[in-house]
């Protein structure tokens, strides 16, 4: 069975100091084990030099743990290295990433005015849609973090994805979607740690991480951003 950990970077509104892209990414993988194996490895060289146990480690909380006066200069010193380790350990052989990139701006007027559930519900559909037969055929399970899953009215996020894969991929096989915290799956927090990396390439023209997760990267779907 291929279990999809999915998660996001930036969001859809457009208010003052929003960001200019909304990025969604998936870790898919038949080896979950071995995905968190590898990154509880290395977050837990992360807690031996003194990372506090009550911080999540997250991508943007360690990009910024120099402002953070309970973080080791040991680590924040080093935050680089340690960033890329964890990113490394997020894609073990056989690990295909799956995103779609959106430059909200250019968005369709239609788009920018639905409500943020229906938008999100949309793309991330699309994205699996558009990678199953390639990357995701078969009986699945997909975890998202339940903080944010945005819902509309009449449809979850889980029912329009399986309707969705049903109808347009022709989905007969098992199909499993996990809403949970991210501290509580290791592979949620590898999908964070993935989406944030490209995010910054896109966002911030900050190509620290990208060459390392490119040759992972299954399929992208690409909403008016720069390649």
């Amino acid at each position: 069975m291929k279990h999809l950990f999915l998660d996001e970077s930036g969001e859809l509104g457009f208010q003052g100091g929003s960001s200019n892209h909304l990025l969604i990414g998936v870790i898919a993988t038949d080896a979950p084990k071995r995905l968190k194996n590898r990154v509880r490895k290395e977050k837990k060289k992360l807690h031996d030099a003194g990372w506090p146990t009550d911080l999540e480690i997250k991508g943007t909380a360690l990009f910024g743990c120099r402002r953070d006066p309970r973080i080791p200069k040991e680590i924040s010193d080093d935050r680089e290295r340690w960033l890329q380790r964890l990113i490394a350990a997020s894609l073990p052989d056989g690990a295909t990433v799956l995103y779609s990139i959106v430059r909200k701006s250019a968005l369709a007027p239609h788009l920018k005015a639905a409500p943020y559930g229906i938008v999100y519900n949309w793309l991330a559909a699309n994205l699996l849609c558009r990678a199953y037969q390639d990357h995701i055929a078969g009986p699945l399970t997909l975890f998202a973090d339940q903080r944010s899953k945005e819902t509309h009215d009449k449809m979850t996020f889980s029912t329009y994805i399986h309707s969705r894969l049903i109808t347009e991929c022709q989905h007969a096989e098992a199909c499993h979607i996990h809403y949970r915290e991210s501290h509580d799956v290791i592979g949620l927090q590898a999908a964070d740690f993935i989406c944030w990396a490209l995010f910054r390439y896109y966002e911030h023209d900050d190509h620290t991480y990208q060459a390392m997760i490119q040759p992972s990267v299954g399929y992208r779907d690409n909403w008016y951003a720069r390649q």
